[in-house]
C-alpha cells in the first residue's frame, strides 16, 4: 500500500487517469449499464430507420421490374411520376449512408447507380454488398455482368462462377432482408417469380461465363458449359446459347455482334 500511495503523490495526474479508466471498465461490464447501452443502440437504431422513411419511394415500380412488366428508368429512380415518389436513389443512398454494415442498401443503391449511368459507382456498390454479404447470388451476378460490360472478362469469370456456386441459397436471403422484402411483398405471387428470375439469372450467368471463356480461348470450358445447359431443356436466350455453341465447336472467340448482343440482352438485375 505504501508503494501506490508513494506513486500517486509522485504522479497524482497518472493515477487519476489509471483509476477513472479502472472505474469506466467496472461501470462498462455493469448488467444495467449493458441493458442501457442496448437500449441506446436501439434507440438509435430506429432513429436512423425514422430518418430513411422520410425518402420512401413507390416500391409498387420496384416489383413491377422484378415482374418483368416494367423497365428501369433513369428518371424514376429520382423523380416524380404522377405526384408519386420514385426518388430510389435518394432512399437507398440514405439508407447505405446510415446503415453503412447492410449489403441489401448498397446492393440496391448499385441497380439504382447503374441505371442512372454510374457504372462505376454502381460497380463499387456491388463490391461492397459482396464483401458484406459473400453468399448473395445477385451480387456476384451483377457484378460478373458489369465486369464483361467494362471488358474485364477475367472478374467477370471469377464473379459469374461464384453466382453458380450461391444460386441454391438466393431466394432464402430475399425473403429473409427486410430492403428486398420492402419490394417483393407487392408482387403478386413472389415465390415463383422470384424463383423464375433466379432460374433466368442462373442461365444468363452461364451465358457470359460460356463467353468470358470463349475470349480467354478456353474452348473447351466453353463447350462444356453451353452442353450443360442444353441439356437441361429449352435454355432461356437460345438464339445466344446456339450461337455461342457453334463458335465453341469452331474453337473461335465471340464476333463483334454477339458481344454487343450478350451486352443488350443479358441485364444488370433487381433479382
Amino acid at each position: 500500500m505504501k508503494i501506490v500511495f508513494s506513486w500517486i503523490k509522485k504522479d497524482p495526474w497518472l493515477a487519476g487517469l489509471v483509476v477513472l479508466a479502472l472505474v469506466c471498465v467496472l461501470w462498462r461490464h455493469n448488467p444495467l449499464v449493458t441493458e442501457i447501452i442496448k437500449e441506446h443502440e436501439l434507440v438509435n437504431q430506429k432513429s436512423k430507420l425514422v430518418t430513411i422513411s422520410y425518402y420512401y419511394p413507390a416500391f409498387g415500380y420496384f416489383a413491377d421490374i422484378v415482374a418483368g412488366t416494367q423497365p428501369p428508368k433513369k428518371e424514376w429512380m429520382q423523380g416524380y411520376y404522377f405526384g408519386k415518389p420514385y426518388i430510389f436513389h435518394q432512399y437507398y443512398q440514405k439508407a447505405a449512408q446510415l446503415l453503412p454494415d447492410s449489403d441489401a442498401a448498397h446492393f440496391l443503391l448499385g441497380f439504382c447507380q447503374y441505371y442512372l449511368g454510374l457504372g462505376d459507382m454502381a460497380r463499387t456498390q456491388y463490391e461492397t454488398a459482396a464483401a458484406l454479404n459473400p453468399y448473395f447470388f445477385w451480387s456476384y451476378y451483377n457484378l460478373g455482368v458489369i465486369y464483361f460490360q467494362q471488358g474485364d472478362f477475367l472478374k467477370s469469370a471469377m464473379a459469374l462462377t461464384q453466382a453458380l456456386a450461391l444460386k441454391k441459397v438466393a431466394l432464402e436471403i430475399l425473403f429473409q432482408n427486410p430492403f428486398y422484402r420492402q419490394i417483393w411483398r407487392n408482387l403478386a405471387n413472389p415465390p415463383q417469380v422470384l424463383a423464375g428470375n433466379l432460374e433466368q439469372g442462373v442461365q444468363d450467368a452461364a451465358l457470359v461465363l460460356a463467353a468470358c471463356y470463349l475470349k480467354a480461348g478456353g474452348y473447351g470450358q466453353a463447350l462444356q458449359i453451353v452442353q450443360s445447359v442444353a441439356s437441361g431443356g429449352h435454355p432461356w436466350h437460345q438464339d445466344l446459347w446456339e450461337e455461342l455453341h457453334q463458335q465453341a465447336l469452331k474453337k473461335q472467340p465471340p464476333d463483334d455482334k454477339l458481344y454487343l448482343l450478350l451486352q443488350e440482352r443479358i441485364p444488370v438485375r433487381l433479382f
